[in-house]
């Protein structure tokens, strides 16, 4: 007993006090030894709760878990067979499934039911279930070398706040004793925080799988419905562009109506009034004078129709009208002035107007001998350009004589001029040839003024260029 070795006791027969002392000795060692194996057996749980504590901390796959704890379990507890089933499903259709097994023989079932067997019983009423010397048939532990027809079977609950989280099903040939079951007991206890943290990590891991999925789900459809809204938007855009150009268009098309009626109108009050005019000046020649208007107003068209009815430069005009003198251009007849572009309405009338002073010329004037001279002088003048001037010079031709009657070319280079362009003209008839100035508002003659609004020559600064 001084060695530590409490298995044994004093068998000496004794008498009296020395028996006494004997029977004290030996209650004393049992004692003792009952202590020591109690130490021993909380020494053994406590570790061993420890050791699967530590080995079971972290773990994040109840499959894992499963297996471990049946590995390990069977070989401390002496158990022989081993399965664990995990409670799942829904509240209204819950039901245990298998989910690891340790030498199981045969196919084990998958799924049970609350209730059925005493797997299903153990989750429904949360205790243990012992059952020692089961009879033969009822199951059986075998190897490859045979099998034990009579084992003890123990089906624990594993807990947390009272909740089923699981259960384990151990077989073995022997009895599990106390030690056993008591370390069973107190593990289930502890592996109830371990499956329901894991739970709670697969719950959140799962959310936040699904919150991913979700988030990339919602993401391309943001994509989907951002890129359709940009081809709404460009086609909405598309639709606004061809809407406006399409308003454009009718808007030209009827501005060009207007502008084709209002010309048409124009062209034959002028026609109208040449036709008049033409009559009651020359009754005799009416058709050749009539045609001789008309051709001068069509060469005016024809040079607005090339530039579409944007202007034509003045030089180009008054070429055009001076066609069948031709020849004479830049020897007796002179050109004098800058570059200005003449408006639609300012072009008929200044072709008309050349076309008559010409005529006259050829008729009585400079140009009807081979002496005659013409200078055709215009300019703009004035701040900004704001007061046009053009005259018409006749020098070295028949001596001139003021007409006696006014007929249908001095209502054009006069009348016609002054009313039409709003401006003063001088029509003089000197013996050394006849002299023709027009002075009138730009805004009145040339292409650059016809759009902006710009101020017309005041009657002052025309009078100022007259003088």
């Amino acid at each position: 007993m001084t060695q530590g070795d409490l298995t044994r006791s004093i068998q000496v027969e004794t008498r009296g006090e020395v028996a006494d002392l004997k029977d004290n000795i030996n209650a004393m060692i049992s004692n003792l030894r009952e202590t020591t194996e109690r130490n021993l057996e909380q020494n053994w749980l406590k570790t061993n709760l420890a050791r699967f504590a530590g080995m079971l901390q972290g773990q994040r796959e109840l499959n894992t878990v499963g297996q471990m704890l049946l590995s390990e379990l069977s070989t401390l507890v002496r158990a022989n067979q081993g399965a664990i089933y995990h409670l799942r499903g829904t509240e209204a259709n819950r039901e245990l499934r298998l989910l690891s097994t340790y030498a199981h023989t045969g196919r084990p079932i998958d799924t049970i039911r609350l209730g059925e067997g005493l797997v299903g019983q153990c989750a429904v009423e949360k205790k243990r279930i012992l059952l020692n010397d089961v009879p033969p048939g009822f199951i059986a532990v075998s190897s490859s070398l045979g099998e034990a027809p009579r084992v003890s079977v123990v089906v624990l609950p594993i807990l947390f706040e009272g909740e089923t989280k699981a259960v384990i099903e151990l077989a073995t040939v022997h009895r599990f004793t106390e030690v056993n079951l008591a370390f069973l007991d107190q593990l289930t206890v502890s592996m109830g925080a371990v499956f329901n943290t894991i739970e709670a990590t697969m719950r959140t891991e799962g959310l936040l799988d699904q919150s991913q999925r979700l988030t990339v789900q919602l993401q391309s459809r943001q994509t989907e419905l951002q890129q359709t809204n940009e081809e709404l938007a460009t086609k909405a855009k598309l639709l606004a562009e061809q809407n406006a150009e399409r308003e454009r268009n009718e808007d030209h098309i009827k501005q060009l109506l207007n502008e084709v009626d209002h010309r048409s109108k124009n062209v034959l009050s002028v026609v109208q009034a040449i036709a008049r005019q033409t009559a009651i000046a020359s009754p005799n020649e009416f058709v050749t004078r009539f045609s001789e208007r008309m051709q001068t107003l069509a060469a005016s068209h024809d040079l607005l129709v090339k530039s579409r009815w944007q202007g034509i430069e003045i030089a180009d005009l008054i070429r055009v009208q001076l066609a069948h003198f031709k020849d004479l251009i830049g020897s007796r007849i002179k050109l004098d002035g800058p570059s200005l572009r003449l408006s639609v309405a300012a072009a008929q009338a200044l072709g008309m107007i050349i076309h008559e002073l010409a005529t006259n010329a050829a008729k009585y004037g400079a140009l009807s001998s081979n002496l005659g001279h013409v200078d055709i002088r215009w300019n703009a003048q004035g701040e900004d350009n704001v007061v046009f001037t053009i005259s018409w010079t006749e020098r070295s031709g028949p001596t001139v004589a003021a007409p006696t009657h006014r007929g249908f070319g001095s209502t054009v280079v006069k009348t016609m001029a002054e009313s039409s362009l709003d401006g003063d003209v001088d029509l003089d008839f000197p013996p050394t040839g006849l002299r023709w100035r027009l002075v009138c508002p730009s805004s009145k003659v040339l292409d650059e003024f016809a759009h902006p609004v710009r101020q017309s020559g005041s009657p002052k600064m025309i009078a100022e260029v007259k003088s």
